[in-house]
């Protein structure tokens, strides 16, 4: 998925997953992204709320 400027997105960090806001790309062909401060022990949770933040509906999962 390519992220937009704006965007907010979850990455794990040790044990646990972190939230970021993707800052957007560089003209040397890097990217920066700011953490906000947010994090989550489950991939689920983390996942909910960079839905709830991007404004998005979170996608039902098959069981």
């Amino acid at each position: 998925m390519k992220l937009h400027k704006g965007q907010y997105f979850y990455a794990p960090r040790g044990g646990n997953f972190r939230i970021y806001k993707f800052d957007g790309e560089h003209g040397d062909g890097t990217s920066s992204s700011t953490e906000i401060g947010e994090t989550y022990f489950s991939r689920s949770e983390a996942y909910a709320r960079v839905c709830e933040l991007n404004g998005w509906k979170q996608k039902e999962r098959k069981a």
